[in-house]
């Protein structure tokens, strides 16, 4: 098994910050890792033996690599390392805090390539000469569980989440055509998963404003990976949402349970639909869906860094 270094923020934003745990779970998972923090690497914590590691992996946040750019360049001394970054866009969007900060971070670092999330982010680096490669983000096969029968959930059609004006509008287009949407309240990442067990089926629009990148609007949504649904609809509850980029990447068409739309109006059918399955298809269907998140768990595709290990 390969060793590999993880560079993270600290033990308490990984702990309190969902999707950076599950990375690195897997990753501890199907490598031999040891945890770095921030604060290690301003002790130089373990600095002469970065030569025993076969991989070095930073998944700090963006704007804590930006800040502390020449202290990780000092740290690391040229050592290769891998750039591992969930949220993309931050360094491209034009008068952003962090425009320009990939190029930036190529420049001094080593930079083996960064990992994103959606190929539609590797491609969209890769396009602008930056070394990229795209990993899958799920949910972990041990959180798919406490299931609660079709018949015995409290909620029918529901939304979770911030509503701004755009959603508001959706909201208020959808109920003209007679979709009633029940709104919960906001709640953790572990309130918010056990609302999907007690929920049937989860509707949401991706379709958010454009980004200005580059000096050009780009509809940014249409590159958000698919988490959210998959955790969705390993609860056992239905995600009604925008087909988008990443479908075959994220094995899409594997899960019935995600139920997609490319313009509001097949919205009405779509429930429709749902709700005129007997209680036999919609459990067959829950129970296939569960079961192929279970056992591709997208995280696991964090073992195509031993690829580069290898290749290296």
């Amino acid at each position: 098994m390969s060793n590999v270094l993880s560079i993270i923020d600290s033990h308490q934003y990984v702990a309190g910050v969902p999707y950076n745990r599950q990375f690195q779970i897997s990753l501890g998972r199907h490598f031999n890792t040891t945890y770095i923090t921030l604060d290690d690497i301003k002790r130089n914590k373990i600095k002469g033996e970065l030569h025993k590691f076969d991989m070095v992996i930073s998944s700090l946040r963006l704007r804590t690599l930006v800040q502390n750019l020449g202290l990780i360049k000092d740290y690391l001394n040229n050592h290769p390392v891998i750039i591992y970054e969930q949220d993309p866009w931050e360094a491209f969007i034009t008068d952003g805090p962090y425009e320009g900060s990939y190029y930036d971070i190529n420049e001094k670092l080593n930079v083996i390539t960064f990992v994103n999330t959606t190929e539609f982010w590797t491609n969209f680096i890769r396009d602008r000469g930056l070394p990229g490669m795209s990993v899958t983000m799920g949910i972990l096969p041990e959180l798919c569980k406490n299931y609660i029968p079709w018949n015995q959930r409290k909620y029918d059609v529901v939304f979770m989440g911030g509503m701004k004006s755009h959603r508001k509008k959706f909201f208020e287009n959808l109920k003209s055509m007679k979709v009633d949407v029940e709104f919960l309240p906001r709640k953790n990442h572990e309130g918010f998963l056990e609302s999907m067990r007690l929920s049937k089926i989860f509707l949401h629009n991706m379709h958010n404003p454009p980004f200005i990148i580059e000096g050009k609007q780009w509809d940014m949504w249409f590159g958000y990976p698919w988490t959210k649904d998959i955790e969705i609809a390993a609860m056992g509850c239905y995600a009604v949402t925008n087909k988008r980029d990443g479908m075959q990447h994220y094995g899409i068409d594997n899960i019935s349970l995600i139920q997609t739309f490319e313009c509001m109006d097949e919205i009405p059918d779509i429930i429709e639909e749902i709700h005129n399955k007997t209680l036999d298809q919609v459990h067959n269907e829950i129970k296939e869906s569960i079961s192929y998140i279970k056992a591709t768990d997208h995280w696991s595709s964090v073992k195509k860094i031993a690829e580069i290990i290898t290749k290296g």
